[in-house]
């Protein structure tokens, strides 16, 4: 088994191929790549939608997120923080154009997009992350964030697709 959890499911040598069997997340153990080829909601929509988790939830270090075709991820919930939480460092890339969402509700205090709890490098893609308070939010200040030949937009309550919502890197 890997420090790898989609939509709460922890990823193994017998699940990688299509961990949730319906052919959207695939994991390459031998090159950490995990790729996504469709969409995957967690949780249920409108106040009280507490059953909601994070979808992709990763302790690898190093993991590149290859996005194969155009995708969207997200998360209703009040119990969670986030869409997509990153412990390690972590690249983004891929031909598909990702969506993320991370929708929290007036109980449930803060909900970002995507969290980082390392460096992410968001590397030739188009990547859109909207969360209840920021898109992307970095903890502990010691990450980097480098974004290389891409397409970023962030939304959350600090302003439509602008940088005040990311937050929380070393060096953005």
């Amino acid at each position: 088994q890997y420090d790898l959890w989609i939509a709460g499911n922890r990823v193994t040598d017998a699940n990688k191929k299509d961990v949730l069997k319906d052919g959207v997340f695939n994991y390459d153990s031998e090159n950490r790549i995990l790729s996504i080829s469709g969409d995957c909601e967690s949780g249920t929509p409108g106040l009280g939608g507490s059953s909601g988790g994070i979808i992709i939830n990763s302790k690898i270090d190093g993991l590149t997120i290859d996005v194969l075709k155009d995708s969207n991820l997200t998360t209703y919930n009040s119990n969670q923080d986030c869409a997509v939480e990153l412990y390690g460092d972590t690249r983004i890339t891929g031909e598909g154009i990702l969506n993320v969402r991370g929708h929290g509700y007036w109980l449930s205090g803060e909900c970002h997009g995507i969290i980082c709890h390392g460096s992410l490098t968001i590397d030739d893609c188009t990547l859109n992350v909207w969360g209840l308070t920021k898109g992307i939010h970095a903890t502990g200040g010691s990450g980097n964030l480098t974004v290389i030949t891409s397409d970023v937009k962030c939304f959350g309550s600090g302003g439509n697709g602008s940088k005040e919502n990311v937050d929380g890197f070393a060096k953005e």
